[in-house]
């Protein structure tokens, strides 16, 4: 499945308008007037759930029957230290990915509005996910003044999905959708006087980001003519 494809389009966002049960009034449209469309043929829409959400108009999904889903892309900002960022461990960033396609995989596993498939081709759409801007950091104050409670920070991981659906065909755009997440934990000073960061969360994270995937994905594929 994600593994499968051997590239993935550099994008952050995720599924649009119907998909996500948003309002597919384009902003700042008056009644009667023609929608404002970016460079990329995408019109910007009001989302209840996402911060930024983008459909290309007149598509028609009742054409595609089949669905590749790409393998995720994660970009990591660099730690800003006056803003008590932090670098992610190798370890760390492993792992969320692995989470994330893991998550990403067992969503769609038994997918059946559409044929999943490795292979782009006439009819078949294409799911791009992309986390950018991850970035940790933590508190300046300790949790407590004395004994381990002194050494402990509440820390916190924050990132942008973005998810893009694709002719797979084309590489079309034909809907997008960003929104942020963050991912709470704790960071401990260590002996060389380091931190080391630890994320409790980051799992329900990315299960929430692949469920939001899936069920405006089936929402879209149900409104189809």
């Amino acid at each position: 499945m994600f593994r499968d494809r051997l590239a993935a389009r550099i994008a952050l966002t995720v599924l649009v308008a119907s998909l996500w049960g948003c309002d597919t009034t384009p902003v700042g449209e008056a009644p009667g007037d023609v929608a404002e469309i970016d460079y990329e043929g995408l019109a910007t829409v009001n989302s209840r759930t996402f911060d930024i959400a983008q459909v290309r108009p007149g598509v028609d999904f009742a054409n595609y029957s089949r669905l590749l889903l790409g393998v995720p892309e994660l970009a990591y900002r660099t730690p800003d230290p006056a803003e008590r960022e932090v670098p992610l461990t190798e370890e760390q960033q492993e792992r969320f990915r692995d989470g994330l396609v893991a998550a990403f995989d067992e969503e769609f596993a038994d997918f059946r509005a559409l044929e999943l498939t490795t292979e782009p081709g006439a009819g078949t759409l294409t799911l791009d996910v992309r986390v950018q801007d991850i970035v940790a950091s933590v508190a300046r104050q300790p949790v407590g003044r004395s004994g381990r409670a002194a050494a402990l920070l509440a820390a916190s991981g924050d990132a942008v999905i973005v998810i893009e659906l694709l002719d797979a065909q084309s590489n079309e755009i034909l809907a997008r959708g960003v929104d942020s997440g963050s991912s709470s934990g704790a960071a401990i000073r260590t002996a060389d006087a380091g931190l080391r960061t630890r994320f409790q969360s980051a799992e329900e994270l990315v299960i929430d980001w692949a469920r939001k995937a899936r069920t405006g994905l089936e929402s879209l594929l149900t409104e189809r003519p």
